[in-house]
């Protein structure tokens, strides 16, 4: 099956999150014998794909002249999430355009059937993705993740974004029971939700051995969000009892956000006890983990509640350490605390499980690791998790991606300017401006009252 992921950002630094979390669901349908490819609607900040093979990663914008009108990995958009969804919004006829084109391609080497996964946090990227679904035939999937609860779309398009998704897609994966309820509140089919915690690939760490350089716990993560506060929050209590804790924390963040963070880690008096790592390719994570003796996922107290657990816990669990976590979302019905890792469920009892936990022994911990390894592949492993999401997929209905006029419109506009700049002997694309210009007027004589919106 060719299977398309569609995501806003992809790559790093400034996007470690999806990332790793689109990398792992490729890696999954990879390994089950599918051909996959990651479209970013802009321009991806650093390429991976050449990491994991098989995995094909291009922009949406890559070999076209002029502006990267959805360059959304520029540090002032991935800062205000409202610029990037104008960015879209404002050009979706021609991200439309060239969206239709790659899949129509893709689509012309077999005669599989396709499916489109949307990562995306902005209405204009569904639309867009849902609209090229309809005109090229193939089914649509949107992943229900934590950016929506934490209020990471603009607030002017939630509505638009929840419609979108509730009435464009075939079926929706949400990453825990509480996202899952959330989506059946707002009306979307409960047997459309494919429900499954984050995928991690487990094979990636199988090989990977105990670092001979040890520190004694490692955070990965967003440094701008609320888990580098409560990790500090911890440290500090932690410190108290045990003096030479020492932490580090890799992550991205914008340079003033590591510019504040590093000042607060100082009035803290925690320099030496956290250090602040840059951000890694999916590809290093398990090196680094396999260096931490502890591997730590802090949330704060006001921020667990109807909380999903941070993807990165499947990756932390799949690594073999001892996992000191909050006790937020489904942790505590996959994992039990004491046996397969230790869940927290106030600051002060992580910060003391995160000292009773060094004081074990090397073998005491790497016993505990090891049974979260082994629950982490089954609920998490991504080739077990992508296999039940296709089962889950393949038998539901098709629905109507009919859009009256709109198809066919689109259609209408690429052949002709194909024709047109053939006719005329001139390269594809040669001008973004008087594309658009054509476009608009071919509409109006076509008689339509908006250029594709």
């Amino acid at each position: 099956m060719n299977i398309v992921i569609i995501a806003e950002a992809f790559g790093v630094p400034m996007t470690l999150a999806s990332t790793s979390f689109i990398s792992n669901v490729a890696s999954g349908l990879i390994e089950n014998g599918h051909r996959v490819k990651v479209i970013v609607m802009g321009k991806p900040a650093v390429c991976i794909g050449d990491s994991m093979p098989g995995l094909e990663v291009t922009s949406l914008f890559d070999n076209v002249p002029g502006p990267k009108l959805l360059d959304v990995t520029s540090a002032k958009r991935l800062g205000i999430a409202v610029s990037a969804d104008y960015s879209v919004s404002k050009q979706s006829w021609f991200a439309e355009l060239l969206l239709y084109k790659k899949l129509q391609t893709m689509k012309g080497q077999s005669n599989e059937n396709g499916l489109i996964l949307c990562y995306s946090r902005s209405d204009a990227t569904m639309g867009v993705a849902s609209n090229v679904a309809g005109l090229i035939g193939w089914s649509l999937g949107a992943f229900a993740t934590e950016a929506l609860t934490d209020n990471q779309i603009n607030p002017l398009t939630r509505e638009h974004y929840i419609d979108l998704v509730r009435t464009k897609t075939d079926f929706l994966w949400a990453t825990s029971h509480y996202l899952q309820k959330y989506w059946t509140n707002y009306g979307y089919p409960s047997d459309r939700i494919f429900m499954n915690y984050s995928v991690v690939d487990c094979r990636n760490f199988e090989l990977v051995h105990k670092s001979s350089y040890v520190v004694d716990g490692v955070f990965t993560g967003n440094l701008g969000s609320r888990y580098i506060a409560e990790l500090l929050r911890v440290i500090d209590i932690a410190k108290r009892k045990k003096p030479d804790i020492v932490v580090e924390a890799y992550g991205d963040a914008l340079a003033g956000d590591v510019a504040t963070l590093s000042d607060k880690i100082r009035c803290m008096g925690l320099q030496g006890s956290v250090i602040l790592k840059p951000s890694v390719p999916p590809a290093k994570i398990p090196e680094i983990l396999a260096s931490g003796r502890l591997l730590l996922a802090p949330v704060s107290e006001e921020n667990r509640a109807g909380h999903m657990a941070p993807h990165k816990i499947a990756e932390y669990f799949a690594a073999g350490g001892l996992v000191i976590a909050s006790d937020v979302g489904d942790l505590s019905e996959m994992f039990e605390s004491g046996e397969d890792c230790f869940l927290a469920k106030s600051t002060e009892e992580f910060a003391a499980m995160v000292v009773n936990a060094l004081n074990l022994s090397d073998e005491q911990r790497h016993v505990i690791g090891e049974r979260g390894r082994e629950h982490a592949a089954y609920y998490m492993d991504a080739k077990v998790v992508t296999e039940r999401l296709l089962r889950f997929q393949g038998p539901l209905t098709q629905r109507d991606r009919a859009r009256k006029g709109r198809g066919a419109s689109l259609v209408d506009v690429l052949k002709w300017y194909k024709d047109y700049r053939k006719k005329a002997d001139k390269p594809m694309i040669s001008s973004v401006l008087w594309f658009k210009r054509a476009v608009v007027t071919l509409l109006r004589k076509l008689k339509l009252k908006k250029p594709l919106q």
